[in-house]
């Protein structure tokens, strides 16, 4: 418990730590996994191989659909900036570039997309200090690229795949942060963890969250640290992407409003980023809140594209 609460001290006294924030991660948590299936799902595996120019040439095609300056700065910066090895290599010390490590599947091709994204906005638009940003867009980019490839008629149902595999990923991931978030609540709250039981049933604690604590709680004491400022991303990310990309699809116009948004994204905050979007959040005594509206909103496009997902995987 000792090392426990070192850690999470740690955390409150770092620059990442926002007090004022935290409701807003609970409740796009919250939001999550009280409506992800209750499946045991394990991740999806790809079976068909794809060969690597048809892996370059599915992305370089479908960005060329939303507009030729992208497949253009794709073409000039994959293999100079973004890698497509065919094994792991030793780190880069260049930090701008972005390395792929081929598994020749469809895959590789959605994840080549969203590299691209990442270096477009963090390089070309130069969005500082906003990952939950980039990563939106990023995750746009794919649910977009399904849609693509879709129209070309794909039948094979590892299409998609890759984006039931990420609302797999963001459920664990965001589990993981409801712990911590408790944790955190805790301290807060008593000034230490010496009179936590973990042990105990917490009504306050959600049944797919207590099911995981204890060894959530050992993967925090392994890692030495609070993941919540590393995690959140993909968390806000997720959401906001169904957000968009449900929009999209009854107004496919904004396809080109939310690029525009993209390619102009620097400095953008949070509060300018989701009104941008249609959605508002407010302060209520000192901390940023969704309007229930808005949370429902969210909380319907969500299980809009997850509901989708699984029924065209499932289907016969």
């Amino acid at each position: 418990m000792k090392n426990l609460e070192k850690i999470v001290e740690s955390y409150l006294k770092s620059p990442f730590f926002k007090l004022n924030e935290l409701d807003l991660v609970d409740e796009f948590a919250y939001l999550y996994v009280d409506h992800f299936f209750q499946l045991n799902m394990d991740s999806y595996l790809f079976e068909d191989y794809i060969i690597k120019s048809d892996t370059m040439n599915y992305v370089h095609d479908f960005l060329y659909s939303l507009n030729p300056k992208y497949a253009l700065e794709f073409d000039q910066v994959l293999d100079s900036k973004i890698s497509f090895l065919q094994a792991k290599k030793k780190k880069r010390i260049d930090k701008k570039d972005y390395e792929c490590i081929a598994s020749y599947h469809l895959q590789d091709s959605f994840n080549l997309l969203h590299l691209f994204i990442e270096y477009w906005m963090k390089e070309k638009q130069g969005v500082k200090n906003s990952d939950y940003l980039i990563e939106t867009f990023a995750i746009l980019l794919e649910f977009l690229f399904q849609d693509y490839l879709e129209s070309l008629e794909w039948k094979n149902k590892e299409l998609y795949y890759s984006k039931m595999n990420r609302f797999i990923d963001t459920n664990v991931m965001t589990v993981h942060m409801l712990v911590e978030l408790k944790l955190i609540d805790f301290y807060i709250h008593h000034s230490s963890l010496k009179q936590a039981d973990f042990s105990k049933e917490d009504p306050s604690v959600r049944s797919s969250v207590s099911a995981s604590f204890q060894k959530i709680i050992d993967d925090i004491l392994e890692s030495n640290q609070i993941s919540i400022p590393f995690l959140q991303k993909y968390l806000y990310g997720m959401i906001l992407a169904c957000f968009m990309h449900q929009k999209i699809l009854r107004q496919p116009s904004l396809i080109q409003v939310f690029c525009r948004l993209m390619d102009h994204a620097e400095n953008v905050t949070i509060e300018q980023f989701m009104k941008a979007i249609g959605i508002s959040l407010e302060m209520k005594q000192e901390k940023i809140v969704l309007r229930k509206r808005d949370y429902q909103d969210l909380k319907q496009s969500y299980l809009k594209e997850l509901e989708d997902s699984f029924l065209k995987i499932n289907e016969k």
